[in-house]
């Protein structure tokens, strides 16, 4: 099972490089909304109020 999921998320993180960008970032599968997952330790993420 550990396998499947670090073949996943090398497919994943290839396919992010292939479009030009450094990492991948994992949002939940039920909603697809929400992060999950970042390839980085160091997150920072800003929200902007009109």
């Amino acid at each position: 099972m550990l396998d499947d999921h670090n073949n996943l998320v090398l497919k994943s993180l290839n396919r992010a490089r292939n479009r030009g960008f450094s990492y991948a970032l994992y949002l939940d599968s039920m909603n697809k909304r929400y992060i999950e997952e970042f390839f980085s330790c160091n997150v920072f993420i800003l929200k902007v109020f009109n």
